[in-house]
């Protein structure tokens, strides 16, 4: 192996080896890591790294005169699971790096400025199928400043519809804007420990700040009826 291959052999294993951690520390850690570059940036370098790093193993080992049959077999086994891997990221990737630009998805019920009751439903339409649990609703204040998370939206492939349901019981307040938004790897992490925290102590204090991987995608004013 040359300098130049054990070099790029090196870069390639520990961008795959500290992207697995951060994985690691994601399952376990409650709220979204702080780091400076997203989980999807980390995943594609882990991705890149892995294939790469399997790439020069077994290039070398191949020109090597010394491995058995079954070596080689392994080796192929090796290259063959790091593409799987690589696929299966490709796959995660989808969500945390989609657009509402790709999905055209609008909020059709209710309309804008109009009066709903203490539950209520929230529907819309969309060009492309979104692939699920990516669409989530929201309540939001109308100063923008705090958000509730609603119903997770259900697909209908069929019509090209989707809906969702919401609520206004004082708290969100009785004047919100209905939010649909795409919700990346980082915002799933947080909504659901929103909804984990707010079951097991019946207090569902606002999130003051959505994560850079949700992107809203329409809004419409509503108030209580009264």
């Amino acid at each position: 192996m040359t300098r130049l291959e054990r070099a790029i052999a090196v870069v390639a294993g520990v961008a795959a080896i500290l992207t697995l951690v951060v994985q690691i520390l994601q399952w376990i850690w409650p709220t979204p890591l702080p780091l400076p570059i997203s989980a999807q940036t980390l995943l594609i370098v882990s991705a890149a790294g892995l294939v790469v790093l399997v790439i020069i193993i077994l290039l070398y080992t191949l020109r090597s005169t010394q491995l058995n049959t079954k070596s080689r077999w392994g080796l192929a086994a090796l290259f063959i699971g790091s593409i799987a891997y690589s696929t299966w990221i490709g796959t995660q990737m989808r969500i945390g790096l989609s657009s509402c630009a790709d999905y055209g998805i609008e909020i059709v019920s209710p309309q804008d400025g109009a009066d709903v009751s203490e539950r209520f439903q929230i529907s819309g339409i969309y060009a492309t199928k979104p692939p699920d649990g990516l669409v989530r609703l929201y309540s939001t204040s109308t100063d923008r400043k705090y958000h509730w998370p609603q119903d997770i939206v259900q697909i209908d492939p069929l019509d090209k519809i989707w809906k969702g349901n919401s609520s206004l019981l004082g708290d969100p307040p009785l004047e919100i804007f209905v939010t649909v938004a795409i919700v990346g790897n980082s915002g799933r992490i947080l909504y659901d420990y929103y909804w984990k925290n707010g079951i097991n102590d019946n207090y569902w204090s606002p999130l003051e700040k959505i994560t850079d991987d949700t992107e809203i995608c329409d809004q419409v004013f509503v108030q209580r009826a009264k």
